[in-house]
């Protein structure tokens, strides 16, 4: 194993009186990952190693969890996105910030759940610029 380091804070919380398991209910967060190494598959294992894991995960995941917002949201996919990108050009060239906003289909889950927290951290649009 080699040293990786994710960087994580929680935008919004939310619980829905959907069963899974043993709960009568399920607790779900968005958190923004900074990741400061590039291991592959860095974000999964942590969140798995933490007991949260990511939704739609179906290697490292929770199958329970991923059938039950699948069921109800209609989106089955990895919610795992690289929403922001920054990178430092080389030499006095700048750094380029990309945005990508999130799948089409994590719409029912965002605008259909009810948050607590601030969800404008979230990208709903695309964009590329150079400083």
């Amino acid at each position: 194993p080699k040293e990786a380091v994710t960087r994580y804070t929680t935008l919004a919380r939310t619980e829905l009186k959907v069963p899974v398991g043993p709960y009568e209910t399920s607790r779900y967060s968005l958190v923004e990952c900074r990741p400061e190494t590039g291991r592959c598959p860095q974000i999964r294992l942590h969140f798995r190693h933490l007991r949260h894991p990511i939704v739609g995960d179906s290697r490292y995941g929770d199958k329970r969890h991923n059938r039950a917002v699948a069921s109800g949201t209609g989106t089955d996919t990895l919610m795992l996105h690289a929403g922001r990108l920054t990178v430092q050009l080389p030499g006095e060239r700048g750094t380029l910030h990309a945005q990508a906003a999130v799948p089409a289909g994590w719409d029912a889950l965002l605008d259909g759940w009810s948050w607590e927290g601030d969800l404008s951290g979230v990208p709903r649009t695309h964009g590329v610029t150079v400083t």
